[in-house]
């Protein structure tokens, strides 16, 4: 019966997974959105930034990986590395980089600042596919925290068992 559980929410959280790493492709976007849509004027916000959704998404994803890590019986030790390690990825994925202003990269003129912007936005974008590729493992495919834990655990924790 837990099995079937875990099945019939599958969908919806992939599903909610899906809008989560949408809205953290573009948090400055989001944030204002949801201000506008709350009519929350910026003199009456109680956070006037948008830096909060990069480090909402960050610290959730880092809990998920936590949890999940414990889940597959890893040592708590290991579970903190991965969670650690996850919120590192999470914050440079959700990082609030203009991606639209890529688009028009050769109007800049200084061509170092014309290459760091697109090493930015190709990083952040590599940490969103890498994150959005793991979670659809963890739903869909091999479980990675499975295999990480079968990897990275220390020969003494093997005698032991």
């Amino acid at each position: 019966m837990d099995v079937l559980k875990k099945i019939g929410w599958r969908g919806p959280t992939f599903i909610l997974w899906n809008i989560f790493f949408a809205l953290g492709l573009f948090p400055e976007n989001f944030y204002f959105m949801a201000r506008q849509c709350g009519n929350v004027m910026s003199q009456h916000a109680w956070v006037n930034s948008y830096h909060l959704v990069t480090i909402a998404f960050t610290f959730y994803c880092a809990q998920f990986a936590f949890h999940r890590a414990m889940e597959m019986k890893c040592a708590q030790g290991m579970a903190y590395h991965y969670a650690a390690r996850t919120a590192i990825v999470a914050f440079v994925a959700f990082l609030a980089v203009p991606l639209y202003e890529t688009i028009h990269f050769y109007e800049i003129p200084d061509q170092e600042t014309r290459r760091v912007l697109l090493f930015i936005a190709a990083l952040k974008l590599l940490a969103w596919g890498y994150l959005y590729v793991q979670m659809c493992l963890c739903y869909f495919g091999r479980n990675r925290v499975e295999s990480c834990a079968a990897q990275h655990s220390s020969p003494v924790e093997k005698i032991s068992e």
